[in-house]
């Protein structure tokens, strides 16, 4: 298993995350590769009835399969 490549994206809302996630997944369907994330909290903010929490997302791409690499 070798890492392929590594996407970093930060101002993320929880949305704009997963969908950044499953068009990585989509991108790199296959018995070849694997996707693994992480996602981390930038911020928090809470004030009146506004909420948003913000985060940086890595996503990991590793190619499985040594001649595809």
């Amino acid at each position: 298993m070798h890492l392929s490549h590594v996407y970093i994206f930060s101002n993320q809302t929880a949305q704009m995350a997963q969908d950044k996630i499953n068009a990585k997944i989509s991108e790199h369907e296959g018995p070849d590769y694997t996707v693994n994330f992480d996602l981390q909290i930038e911020n928090s903010v809470t004030a009146g009835d506004y909420n948003d929490t913000r985060y940086t997302l890595v996503i990991y791409i590793y190619c499985l399969n040594s001649e595809t690499y």
